[in-house]
């Protein structure tokens, strides 16, 4: 073989610890390189002869068929270089003396940044940078191995003649091996070890990747790396269209980042600074880099205060626990044992720990002109957890904010095609849908060297995690689009709760189809009875049960496990439900909810073989009851057309008004505040928020929530829910301003009255009527009319087949129907009711059917169970839905109920999707795209993958369509054939994305034309608009819109309401509290506090004039016309609220301290501040100082000391209320 041919590297693919020969074939051993052997090549490639490579070739390449492309030195030992001259005091690099290479000589880097000296402090960073950059010295003393073979070299490739392109080629970037872990033992970090851990030799990891031809090829994994000095040049192999864009990264920063073991926290703090412009690279010097040694959790909260030189501030618990947690995750993942995944028991003092949870948030920014895009780092949170995130670790994740308003959707697919690095660290965009991208990071570096501390031997290629996650020869048949769309399984909030120990305790059925099928092979969805829902056994269901801690036995759940998604309910064979058989958990899964081929088939010899990630059973949602559904105008609208009348929905809305309003009203004396907080919570749902927060993406998860009541991206759970971030869910602090006013009104209000205001105070007054105001407009306004009656439930198919057509099953485990027609079992409904899926467009989008008692369907509860009759299924019938995880409302009312009529079911005509789309592009399977990555070279076909991988971005017409269907509904009538044309519209596009069609640009035109019009205001359109709006055209013979009367009716019942408010309120006096104003009189009164009371009146006198100004410019004090839109206001309005917080801020830092020495050692400066602020303005001094008047107010009331977090769940049961209004009926307070 001569050395410009490409060999391949044939190894085995079996499990790490086992042994990687065969008696078939001897497999290349690092034992057979011997230290004489690589002597010769640990010097610069001017030194290395072709004689040598002979002699190596000669031992090893007997054995193996070596690829050009891989380096065959796996097993060098570490280079450690001398101490070098000690650095200049200033901190910056001494000078070195470079030297222009002869040609042809190839730079030598080497592959560690010195971190394993004893003595850090004594390297000259510029020395070593110099290394890094492979600039040989003439001081720099000779490089020897020292300890156990490493599993990397590091050279840069030289253009020699042609004969040793390919020899050289091998030499072009550092290839790292991952290392089984059992062999190689590593301890948890400490903040005071900086030294590189001992390892024992490892053994390389292989992987077995498909290949045209032969299915048996395997492939070694490597890390590419290359230290050259030019971040251009520094990913080799790169087509000049993708390149790489720079988030954040400087090579002599990066130097001292890797010597000093700089935590990852503390770098990304670091870059994201810079991207905001707090400081620059010339900032950090390697002095302040010393202070910021150590873990995560005490290193990145003072990231700010050591490169500013300010006093570090307190970390907040919010802070805290997002540091330590990555410190957690850390450790876990150069431990190497799939711990992140979960399951796996307490970690870190952390019970049933799992990783994952963090998010590293990028923004990519877009100027108005042609100038590039732009990727900001945003805060890291700490909302929620996905497989991706268990699987790579939170670290390896950039989660990318696309911008909504932008159009150059080719220009924002080109941008994320490239490479993307941070702090040295290259990152690859994998998946995007919508308005999101997520890039992990590979097993490449840029400027830097992989280090065995941060576990980086331990990452994979894309290409690798693809073949992992949905490998492409497996699933070849699928358009690229589909493909792609499959990454949102893997994305979906999830959490570890059920492992199956076995394949055998997997199985695949088939699902149940309607009659009549005429091909098999090709069943539509609405023809599936089953579509997306198996079994589980009792035993798996409760040991889910158990792991969550449930109070009730799930009888269904929603999850992603083996590449497949949807529901699964208990198995209905009595053997298999039993709870208390002594089996293991296993589960049924249907065949149309297999939506990623692992495995060729489901034999379980080929599922043994599937990596640890696949036999974790990921949670997405326990049943749950729903109990507060609302009306909306799409559903209105449908109810109205099948013959509900416009005078039910306005009773609804009446008795709507007397159920959540009437409260607000009832309470005025100090003794009745309590039942007013609780008013206003239940209203509100500000303690209920507060458990969603703090369960940190886990709502639905746990059953506090169901899918309505968590904002979620689509119909089908797989888009990550919009969760809060971390500070509004550990501590909410970004809910409030830096003096701790609450941006909620309702939550403002509450704290107000807990801390014992009343009504008689003027600003609580003020903010009681926002309070009203806030409600009455959600009613009003959005026309959103509450429901009684009703409930919110996961569909499921019967399994018994003893529903008949439009008959439902549905039992409650414990909470009873409200006003259910079953008196004698109020868990059980029973009798007509109304069934439907949001959005509700087609006519024939709700249902009315009958809820029956199915003795053999008691055991399934908090779910409604639907038929497996009649020539369709029912959930596709309620707006296109299935039993993946749907869920549905049921409605009870006799008065919606009784007067309406089933629609006939609106059909998808012939030749529509001909008629109104087109392929998006050039349709790709999966199988051309793997087909054009086996025929590139090996370099570029990462990039090949990401391209595909990113065709995903388009713009999506979903939103305008939406708006359009509202205007045919208002123009033609909810019947009329446009309108259910449109609304057809909307269906098609919701699965654009999977389906990889678009509308075609002639039909766009004309829709966007037929449509280019203002939202009227029964729309939600503004009707204080600045401008002279175009609102559509309505036809005559329609009528007046229904939504239209509704207003007129809501118009009539609002100023009822608020007449009745006025009435109570207009001869009540609002004053001052005494107790403030007195506490400021006693504090000004003290003549030796005399000239600090002067510092303190003149600092806050300036900042109330401050905020005065602000004030004056706010866009509720000037007239709406002067914006152009909506838009402008807008960012106006949070201009002058990031002004109000900026003097909150200022306010919080108090007068100098030089000039306030007592009031600062007694404590009392705040207090002083805020009780001389109010005397000022009331509105003025709660802005800036809301804490410490509450507190106050308090300690004058008897306070209660406790702590926020402790707070934050407290909450006025039912049971309470009606001893408080029984105690105010017998004694009256």
């Amino acid at each position: 073989m001569t050395l410009s041919q490409e060999p391949t590297i044939i190894v085995d693919d079996k499990d790490d610890n086992k042994s990687s020969k065969s008696d078939s074939q001897e497999l290349w051993d690092a034992s057979h390189i011997s230290e004489s052997d690589l002597a010769p090549y640990m010097h610069s490639a001017t030194q290395i002869a072709t004689d040598k490579f002979e002699s190596f070739k000669e031992k090893s390449v007997s054995r193996v068929e070596l690829d050009a492309d891989e380096n065959p030195f796996l097993d060098r030992p570490p280079l450690r270089a001398a101490p070098l001259p000690q650095e200049s005091s200033s901190g910056e690099p001494g000078p070195s003396r470079p030297r222009t290479p002869p040609p042809g000589e190839t730079r030598l880097p080497s592959d560690r940044t010195c971190a394993d000296l004893e003595d850090e402090d004594s390297i000259e960073a510029s020395r070593v940078e110099g290394i890094l950059a492979g600039v040989p010295d003439d001081d720099t003393p000779a490089l020897e191995p020292e300890g156990p073979p490493a599993t990397q070299t590091t050279a840069s490739a030289s253009s020699a003649s042609n004969s040793q392109r390919s020899f050289e080629t091998s030499f072009k970037s550092t290839r790292s091996m991952p290392t089984d872990m059992s062999e190689v033992k590593l301890g948890k970090r400490r903040a005071t070890d900086d030294r590189e851990p001992a390892f024992a030799p490892p053994r390389p990891k292989f992987a077995k990747v498909a290949s045209e031809g032969d299915a048996s090829r395997y492939a070694l994994r490597t890390a590419q790396f290359d230290p050259g000095p030019s971040k251009a040049k520094a990913i080799k192999d790169e087509p000049p269209d993708t390149g790489i864009y720079i988030i954040a990264h400087n090579d002599k920063v990066q130097v001292w980042f890797d010597e000093l073991r700089i935590p990852w926290g503390v770098q990304y703090e670091i870059a994201r600074g810079i991207g905001l412009d707090r400081w620059s690279w010339t900032t950090i010097t390697r002095e302040k880099l010393k202070k910021l040694r150590g873990l995560n959790k005490d290193s990145a909260p003072k990231v700010a205060a050591i490169l500013l030189d300010k006093p570090v501030p307190r970390v907040t618990p919010a802070d805290a626990l997002l540091w330590a947690e990555l410190d957690r995750e850390q450790d876990a993942l150069v431990e190497n044992k799939h711990r992140g995944l979960g399951l796996k028991g307490e970690w870190d003092k952390v019970p049933n720990w799992y990783g994952g949870q963090i998010q590293q948030i990028c923004r990519l920014h877009k100027a108005e002109d042609d100038t590039p895009l732009r990727l900001m780092l945003g805060r890291m949170e700490m909302t929620r957890s996905h497989r991706f995130a268990r699987d790579l670790g939170s670290r390896r994740l950039l989660q990318i904010k696309l911008p909504k308003e932008y159009n150059d959707r080719t220009k924002e697919k080109a941008f994320l095609s490239r490479k993307l690095v941070l702090c040295g660290r290259v990152f690859q965009v994998f998946a995007v849908k919508e308005d999101k991208a997520y890039a992990m990071e590979v097993n490449e570096d840029h400027g830097r060297a992989p280090s065995r501390s941060e576990g980086d031997f331990f990452r994979l290629t894309l290409e690798d995690f693809v073949a992992r996650h949905n490998p492409l020869h497996l699933n070849a048949q699928q358009p690229v689009s589909k493909f792609n769309a499959r990454f949102d399984l893997g994305l979906s909030t999830s959490k570890p709760v059920l492992q199956f120990h076995h394949p055998d305790l997997v199985k695949v059925i088939d699902d149940e189809y309607a009659p009549g099928l005429l091909d098999p092979s090709k069943v539509p969805p609405e023809k599936i009875y089953t579509d997306g829902c198996g079994y589980m056994n009792g035993a798996a269901l409760k040991a889910i049960k158990d792991n969550l801690k449930l109070d009730t036995f799930p009888c269904a759940v929603q999850g992603r496990v083996f590449g497949s998604k949807g529901m699964w309910m208990l198995h209905p064979d009595a053997k298999h439900s039993s709870l208390h058989s002594d089996d293991l958990p296993r589960i049924w899964i249907r065949r149309s909810q297999q939506k990623v081929q692992l495995v060729a088939d489901m034999d379980p010899r080929e599922l043994e073989a599937l990596p640890h990630v696949h036999f974790i059973f990921d949670l997405v949602a326990v049943p749950r009851l729903g109990t507060s559904p609302h009306l909306n105008r799409h559903t209105i609208v449908n109810l109205h057309h099948n013959g509900v009348p416009t005078v039910a929905f306005a009773e609804r809305m009446r008795a709507g008004v007397e159920q959540t309003l009437r409260p607000l009203l009832c309470a005025h004396r100090p003794e009745e505040m309590p039942l007013l907080w609780r008013s206003v919570d239940v209203v509100e749902g500000v303690t209920r928020q507060r458990r969603l927060q703090f369960a940190l993406g886990a709502g639905r998860v746990l059953g506090l929530a169901s899918r309505s009541e968590v904002p979620s991206g689509d119909g089908d759970g797989d888009e990550e829910e919009n969760e809060p971030a971390l500070e509004t869910a550990v501590l909410p602090l970004s809910k409030y301003s830096p003096g701790g006013k609450p941006v909620s009104i309702a939550e403002r209000f509450m704290r107000l009255i807990g801390a014992g205001f009343t009504l008689a105070e003027e600003y609580t007054f003020d903010q009681h009527g926002k309070v009203r105001e806030h409600v009455l407009k959600a009613m009003f306004d959005n026309l959103r009319l509450p429901l009684r009656a009703s409930a919110e439930a996961f569909i499921v198919p019967d399994p018994t087949g003893k529903l008949q057509e439009d008959e439902i099953y549905f039992r409650s485990s414990s909470m009873p129907f409200e006003e259910a027609p079953n008196m004698y079992d109020c868990h059980l409904m029973l009798g007509d009711c109304l069934i439907y899926r949001n959005p509700a467009r087609l006519t024939s989008d709700i249902r009315k059917v009958k809820a029956v008692d199915v003795p053999e369907l008691a055991l399934y509860k908090d779910v409604i169970v639907v038929p497996c009759k009649g020539s369709v299924s029912l959930p596709s019938m309620l707006a296109g839905g299935d039993v993946d995880g749907d869920t549905a409302v049921c409605i009870w009312d006799p008065v919606l109920v009784v007067p309406f009529r089933n629609a006939k079911l609106v059909l998808v005509p012939p030749g529509f999707k001909e008629a109104n789309f087109q392929p998006e592009g050039e349709i790709v399977t999966v199988a051309q795209l793997e087909e054009l990555m086996l025929s590139s070279e090996k370099a570029g076909r990462s990039t090949i993958l990401q391209r595909h991988l990113v065709s995903g971005v388009s713009v999506s017409r979903t939103s305008m369509y939406s708006r359009f269907h509202d205007f045919a509904m208002y123009m033609f009538g909810y019947g009329h054939e446009n309108t259910q044309r449109i609304a057809l519209m909307f269906n098609f596009i919701l699965d654009s994305r999977k389906s990889g069609i678009m509308v075609k640009p002639g039909v766009w035109t004309a829709d966007k034309n037929a449509f280019a019009f203002d939202l009227p205001p029964c729309l939600g359109g503004s009707s204080t608009s600045g401008y002279n709006p175009q609102y559509p055209p309505r036809e005559k013979r329609l009528g007046k819109f229904v939504i239209e009367k509704l207003q007129d009716a809501a118009k009539k019942i609002q100023d009822t309401f608020l007449a009745e408010c006025d009435a109570q309120t207009k001869d009540r006096k609002r004053v001052q509290d005494d107790h403030i104003t007195a506490l400021w009189e006693r504090y000004r009164n003290e003549s030796y506090l005399a000239s600090e009371l002067k510092a303190v009146t003149d600092f806050v006198d300036a900042r109330h004039l401050e905020w005065q100004a602000i004030w004056a410019k706010s866009p509720s004090k000037r007239n709406q016309a002067e914006y152009a839109t909506k838009k402008e206001a807008k960012a106006s309005r949070v201009s002058d609220e990031a002004a109000r917080r900026a003097v909150a801020a200022r306010f919080a830092e108090g007068p100098p301290e030089a000039r306030t020495p007592s009031l600062r050692n007694l404590e009392l400066l705040h207090k002083t501040m805020a009780a001389y602020a109010y005397t000022k303005s009331r509105a003025f001094a709660f802005d800036v100082a809301f804490t410490q008047l509450t507190l106050i107010k308090a300690e004058k009331c008897t306070i209660a000391p406790v702590t926020e977090l402790i707070s934050s769940f407290f909450a006025i049961p039912a049971s309470s209320a009606k001893v408080l209004m029984n105690r105010l009926e017998v004694v009256g307070g």
